[in-house]
């Protein structure tokens, strides 16, 4: 389908509620700015309200200025990772502490610590994992708000045509 047809295919398209909903905010909104009278506010609302298509809704707000594009989505960073977790640090301390302290015949004690160290650090790891996955993912295509959606009305955006 063509560029063209596409706008007139969008054009005579049936408005919903929220189509019209979205309308009218954008028009208080410039109401609000100064670009409408009272009346003109009045008159164009009341025409939002009646609005059967999306393009009497499009001939409503033409000669308004567009709202500046939405900003891109920021991408979320990796949490950040510390070299050396603090479990593994105490770990660390506590396995030299016992190697130095402990005599010969509390060699199984020493094992006992490394498993413990082990364990504490797949542990943090597993907990690092699944708050990774918790996290939302931004990616292409991401719609931002009610007016993501291809099809509906919504106010214009700088730099589009309708």
């Amino acid at each position: 389908m063509a560029d063209s047809d596409a706008r007139r295919h969008r054009r005579e398209l049936r408005a919903s509620y929220d189509d019209r909903e979205r309308a009218v905010e954008f028009l208080k909104r410039n109401g609000a700015e100064g670009r409408l009278t009272t009346e003109e506010l009045t008159e164009r609302v009341g025409r939002a309200l009646d609005a059967k298509t999306l393009g009497q809704l499009d001939d409503l707000v033409a000669d308004l200025p567009p709202e500046p594009a939405p900003p891109p989505p920021v991408p979320l960073l990796p949490p950040r990772r510390n070299p050396v977790n603090r479990r593994v640090r105490f770990g660390l301390a506590a396995l030299l502490f016992l190697a130095l302290a402990a005599p010969a015949h509390h060699a199984g004690l020493l094992a006992v610590w490394i498993v413990l160290l082990l364990v504490a650090t797949g542990v943090s790891r597993v907990q690092g994992r699944l708050r990774r996955q918790e996290q939302p993912q931004l990616g292409p295509g991401t719609g931002s708000g009610p007016w993501s959606s291809a099809i509906g009305w919504r106010p214009p955006r700088a730099g589009e045509k309708r």
